[in-house]
C-alpha cells in the first residue's frame, strides 16, 4: 500500500568484445562501470518502462532481430555475440522514500565453435575467436570460483565482467546447457556438461539492494556522530591519562596510601584506602579492576593507556613488563571496592 513499483528493459549484445545497444542500434556505445552505490551498471544503455509481459516480450523481439547473425556449416542463423536482456524492477517507499531494486539478466551465450566444423574463415573466423576467448574466460572464471583462488579473472573479458554478481556475488542464478545429441558433437557435449557441472559449485551471496532516502541517511549520520562523539570522550580520558608520563607509573606503596582518595567517594574525614583497593598506576580507587599477565590488579582504563604508549605492563618491583595485554576482570576486588564504597556514602565519618 506504501510502495510504488517501476520496471524498465535494457537490451544490449557484446559483439567482439563491444557492447551495443540492441534497442537503439548504432547510437549508443555502452561501457561497464562499478561504484559503491549502485554495484556493476552499464552507461548508455537504453532503458525502456514496461508495465505488461507483452512489452517485455516485443522488446526482446525488438532487440533480438538487431543481433549479430551469419550461416556457418553447423548454423544457418550462428549468434556472433552474447546477448543480455535486463528487467530492471525498483520498489519505492512513499513513506521515507527508501528504493529496493532487483535485476533480471536474461543471457543468451554464443555457443563455443569448432573452427574445422563450422568452416569460418574472414569475418566469422576473427567472430569466431572472440567468442571462444570470452567462453575461455568465463570458464577460468567458474574455475577459480570453485578452487578458491585469491584472484578470480573477471575482468578477463566483457562477458565475465557483466556477470560478475551472477557467478560468487550478488545473485540467484539458474544455467540451462544446450547440447547436441549427435555423435558427431560428442566432444563438445561433453565439454559443455562439464562445464555446467562445475557452475554448481559455486555459493553465491544475494543480499537486498536498498538505496536509502534522504532522511533515512540523515537519521544514520546523526546516530554515527553520536557514537563518534562517545568515542572521542573516550580517546580524551585515555589521552589524560597518557599525559601522566612515566615517573608517574613507579611502584611505589609508602606513596599509595595518601594519594589514594577516591575522587568522588573519599573525602578528608575519610579513613585511609586499603592499598590493595587503588590501582598503581592511577593512585585512584578502581571502579574496574583486572588481573594482568604480570599477575597485579590495575584499573582497566589505567592498563590499557599505559600498555597503548609503552607496549608492556608496568612491571611493577623491578619485574620486567610484559609485552601482553591480556587480563581477566578481578570481580571479588570489585564487590569488595563496592561495598567499601557504599559504607563511605552511609557512613561518611
Amino acid at each position: 500500500f506504501f510502495s510504488v513499483f517501476y520496471c524498465t528493459i535494457s537490451f544490449i549484445q557484446i559483439y567482439k568484445e563491444n557492447l551495443m545497444d540492441l534497442l537503439q542500434p548504432g547510437v549508443n556505445r555502452c561501457q561497464i562501470r562499478e561504484d559503491t552505490t549502485h554495484g556493476l551498471w552499464i552507461t548508455d544503455a537504453t532503458a525502456i518502462p514496461v508495465a505488461t509481459a507483452d512489452d517485455c516480450l516485443r522488446l526482446m523481439a525488438i532487440g533480438d532481430k538487431n543481433r549479430v547473425v551469419a550461416s556457418t556449416r553447423q548454423n544457418i542463423e550462428s549468434s556472433r555475440s552474447h546477448s543480455v536482456f535486463i528487467v530492471s524492477i525498483a520498489k519505492q517507499n512513499v513513506l521515507d522514500r527508501s528504493e529496493s531494486v532487483s535485476q533480471l539478466y536474461l543471457v543468451d551465450l554464443a555457443g563455443s565453435e569448432s573452427v574445422d566444423k563450422t568452416g569460418s574463415e574472414g569475418q566469422r573466423l576473427e567472430e569466431a575467436k572472440y567468442i571462444n576467448t570470452s567462453l575461455l574466460a568465463l570458464r577460468n572464471v567458474i574455475r577459480a570460483l570453485v578452487q578458491g583462488t585469491p584472484h578470480v579473472p573477471y575482468r578477463d573479458s566483457k562477458i565475465t565482467r557483466l556477470l560478475q554478481n551472477s557467478f560468487g556475488g550478488n545473485s540467484k542464478t539458474f544455467l540451462i546447457v544446450c547440447c547436441s545429441p549427435a555423435a558427431y558433437n560428442q566432444r563438445e557435449t561433453v565439454s559443455s556438461l562439464r562445464f555446467g557441472d562445475s557452475t554448481g559449485q559455486i555459493q553465491n551471496q544475494p543480499v537486498q539492494n536498498v538505496f536509502r532516502s534522504v532522511e533515512e541517511l540523515t537519521r544514520l549520520l546523526k546516530q554515527t556522530n553520536s557514537q563518534v562523539a562517545e568515542a572521542r570522550d573516550r580517546i580524551r580520558q585515555l589521552e589524560r591519562l597518557l599525559e601522566m608520563g612515566p615517573d608517574d607509573y613507579e611502584d611505589d606503596e609508602d606513596d599509595a596510601q595518601p594519594l589514594c582518595k577516591s575522587r568522588s567517594v573519599v573525602d578528608e574525614k575519610s579513613e585511609e584506602v586499603p592499598a590493595a583497593f587503588v590501582c598503581p598506576l592511577s593512585k585512584r580507587i578502581m571502579m574496574d579492576p583486572v588481573v594482568a599477565m604480570d599477575g597485579y590488579t590495575y584499573e582497566e582504563h589505567a592498563l590499557s593507556a599505559y600498555f597503548l604508549q609503552y607496549g608492556c605492563t608496568p612491571g611493577l618491583n623491578g619485574e620486567p613488563g610484559l609485552a601482553d595485554l591480556s587480563y581477566i576482570p578481578n570481580l571479588a576486588l570489585r564487590d569488595q571496592i563496592a561495598q567499601y564504597n557504599g559504607k563511605l556514602y552511609l557512613d561518611p565519618g
